[in-house]
């Protein structure tokens, strides 16, 4: 049993949505899937099914996820008017993150049997996750007074002390583990526990146990990819990733930390086939959109980025990502006006934000109106003095007017915070060499040249060709 999903509904959720994809792409097997929506079961029973009619129906197919899963729990609960069903459907509504449709059937649960131990847990699980936590540790001490040697309140009890008391959190696990060595959730809690002491060796180990009973078990996935993360083992957790991919497709973040992983190891050609898998599964999903959009711009693929940005703003008009987005790559192709009207609109929305005022500065330094790209410098950097994008739009408008000097100074302090920035670095060549410095300008050029093919930064390098065109790396280029 789990904790938070005592009937594991997280993994009869996904084999549904796993069959309606099937469904949808015509598998004429789907049928014959050996776990059929319908069966589930009672840990103190054998399997059970009913009979869910309407499965591959027009409307059942182009509801929502969760509205497709919820037309299945209907006729579940249906069929199963008891403590038992109830608190499994609560448990499916908890996996999809429906806490109130979860509280909801919570209620019908433990109307039918108030001395139902399992709906205690469970609704403690899910009043946590609405914020009364006071409701949720009365729950779980209802739940031990029925049931003393229930393990997952034991392990419950450990996940909801107060700021994770690691010697209370023990107490808890020591009882559950003498109870039940082999419960891969006490073992996850353990984990977490070591690792908020910052015992990693031991968090890993009980994690590898935890794998070790229940393979399928996405929360210790979960759990070992931030540990990886934070010991910048990017692989591993890919591997992780993919793992939970597999057992739990549904998961989005798990597609779109991959992506994230990809790009910052600078994959982009990796990011951009993630991004795409993500997109051709999820087309109404704008994080995945403006993920795919950010990877083609940096890949130079303009129009492809500029689809997906329209994309996202059809999706979202008040999303002002999506229009900062898009006016940068408007500037690019020098579609100037355009690229205006893109900033304008995300001021509108967002009249602070610094990567919009520095957009529409560059825009109206390009098209020749230097004092309004001037205005808008300043309304960043009187509010952060070294903001990155503040300094980088001062210098660009000290190089237009001739003032070198103070140009290398803002570059300067923009290459102290991100020795890496291909932009600053290329400019910072040029104003070395506008006051005489060509050894130096040769080495900028060179460094930013270099960093941007690294980086798969397409825009970057040819940013450092087109300043230095004498740059005899651009022709070792694959």
């Amino acid at each position: 049993m789990s904790t938070s999903d005592p009937f594991r509904a997280g993994r009869w959720v996904e084999r549904i949505l796993i069959l309606r994809d099937r469904i949808v792409d015509g598998d004429g097997d789907w049928r014959h899937a050996p776990h059929l929506p319908w069966e589930t079961a009672d840990p103190g029973s054998n399997p059970m099914r009913f009979k869910a009619a309407g499965i591959d129906s027009w409307w059942n197919l182009v509801r929502s996820e969760a509205g497709f899963v919820g037309g299945i729990l209907k006729q579940f609960t249906r069929s199963q008017e008891s403590a038992f069903g109830y608190t499994f459907a609560a448990s499916a509504w908890l996996y999809l993150g429906q806490y109130n449709k979860a509280f909801a059937m919570m209620h019908r649960a433990l109307s039918r049997d108030s001395r139902y131990a399992p709906g205690h847990v469970v609704r403690a699980v899910v009043q946590s996750e609405l914020g009364d936590f006071a409701a949720a540790r009365n729950d779980l001490e209802t739940a031990l007074e029925l049931h003393p040697s229930f393990v997952p309140a034991l392990t419950a009890k450990a996940m909801l002390e107060p700021n994770l008391d690691p010697e209370a959190a023990n107490r808890y696990l020591d009882r559950a583990l003498r109870l039940n060595p082999n419960h891969t959730d006490a073992l996850v809690m353990r984990s977490l526990v070591a690792q908020a002491t910052g015992d990693r060796e031991s968090s890993l180990v009980h994690l590898d146990r935890a794998l070790t009973i229940d393979p399928a078990n996405v929360q210790t996935y979960q759990v070992r990819i931030e540990l990886w993360l934070m010991d910048h083992e990017w692989q591993k957790a890919l591997d992780d990733l993919e793992v939970i991919r597999d057992l739990a497709p549904s998961i989005r973040e798990t597609w779109l930390e991959k992506i994230a992983i990809h790009l910052l190891l600078q994959q982009y050609s990796e990011a951009e086939s993630e991004a795409t898998r993500f997109v051709d599964k999820y087309p109404n999903d704008s994080l995945g959109l403006m993920s795919r959009a950010h990877i083609r711009q940096q890949l130079g693929q303009y129009d492809g980025a500029i689809d997906d940005l329209n994309a996202t703003i059809k999706i979202d008009p008040r999303l002002p990502d999506a229009y900062i987005e898009r006016g940068r790559i408007r500037h690019e192709m020098e579609e100037y006006a355009l690229a205006l009207k893109d900033h304008d609109r995300a001021l509108a929305m967002e009249p602070e934000d610094p990567r919009a005022q520095a957009g529409r500065g560059l825009t109206l330094l390009a098209t020749g109106q230097v004092a309004e790209a001037q205005d808008c410098a300043h309304a960043i950097l009187m509010f952060d003095d070294e903001n990155a994008e503040g300094l980088f739009l001062q210098a660009r408008i000290r190089i237009e007017t001739g003032q070198y000097k103070q140009a290398l100074s803002d570059l300067n302090r923009i290459l102290q915070q991100d020795p890496d920035d291909v932009d600053a670095r290329c400019y910072r060549g040029l104003v070395k060499e506008k006051l005489g410095n060509r050894k130096g300008a040769r080495k900028d050029y060179a460094r930013a040249y270099r960093t941007a093919v690294e980086q798969g930064n397409e825009p970057g390098a040819a940013l450092a060709v087109k300043l230095f065109p004498d740059l005899k790396q651009h022709r070792k280029r694959p």
